[in-house]
């Protein structure tokens, strides 16, 4: 607050960048995903992908058959769907407390379109990169999900049914009220976030530990403008793609933050869900280096 009443021309705008970031690259990717996820809910689709998935789901993870809904769709979606999910079902009563805490650790992912599209194409001009990190992004969830959710399995019961389809009036009405409210508190962590980067660049806190380690320090706080900082002068190819996998994969604290808003409505903690991610990072890292070095 200091910071922005003393230099409102050089602050203010950090807001505005992150507003028309979240309008023009955030907002058109991440909203159908928070609507079309709540129709399908409703429509009872988790359901149907439960009787399908339910052995493997109870075997890998020891969770619930209704998590493998929430897996792929995180996978599909990216962040922050998974948290959300999580926290509608815990709200409508699938899943209980317990159960969301481990569901966790393996349905917080990025999407495909981000780590190939964006990254691999966009920042780092190459496809195969983007696809090697989102191989190693991938695999990260599930490690991390077996180890957390196998530390003290869950009992895990039958299949649980949703509630009846509503009207197909009321359940857009309903997806659309939901989806808007969701994505509009995305928006505002990103816009603060924008903020607070500039602010702690400004001070040097990147430069704490050296020129070197400022990319992977933004990225810590916002992934995307880490992974394109670190694009901007990589270090060699294993390096690259092992701090970039990690950085998707643990999702800076801006994403965490927004994984929490719905998370904690699940009764997720912080503390559990930064350990969730950091180990879930420290995964994407070694498989991503052990893939780079299979590189030519």
């Amino acid at each position: 607050m200091s910071a922005v009443i003393a230099y409102p021309s050089r602050y203010l705008p950090s807001v505005t960048r992150g507003l028309v970031m979240f309008w023009t690259a955030v907002l058109p990717a991440l909203f159908p995903f928070f609507f079309f996820t709540r129709l399908l809910s409703g429509l009872g689709f988790p359901e149907a992908m439960a009787r399908v998935f339910e052995k493997p789901v109870k075997r890998l993870f020891k969770a619930p058959a209704l998590s493998s809904y929430i897996f792929f769709m995180s996978i599909l979606s990216g962040y922050p769907v998974g948290a959300k999910l999580i926290s509608e079902f815990y709200k409508n009563n699938l899943i209980n407390a317990d159960e969301s805490r481990k569901i966790t650790a393996f349905c917080s992912t990025s999407a495909p379109l981000f780590v190939i599209g964006t990254v691999g194409v966009f920042m780092l001009d190459n496809v195969l990169f983007g696809v090697l990190i989102l191989v190693a992004h991938c695999l990260s969830a599930i490690f991390t999900g077996v180890l957390f959710c196998n530390i003290r399995p869950l009992s895990v019961a039958g299949t649980r049914a949703l509630p009846p389809p509503k009207a197909v009036d009321n359940l857009i009405g309903d997806s659309l009220d939901g989806s808007v409210l969701s994505v509009l508190s995305v928006g505002g962590l990103i816009a603060i976030f924008s903020l607070v980067i500039d602010i702690s660049s400004d001070l040097g806190v990147f430069d704490l530990l050296g020129a070197g380690a400022r990319p992977f320090l933004i990225g810590l706080v916002e992934m995307t403008r880490g992974i394109s900082e670190l694009a901007k002068n990589p270090p060699s190819v294993p390096l690259t793609l092992a701090a970039i996998t990690s950085l998707v994969s643990f999702g800076g604290l801006c994403i965490i933050l927004q994984s929490l808003t719905f998370l904690q409505r699940a009764k997720v903690s912080a503390a559990y869900f930064l350990g969730v991610k950091a180990c879930q990072a420290a995964f994407g890292g070694i498989i991503a280096y052990a893939l780079g070095l299979l590189l030519p």
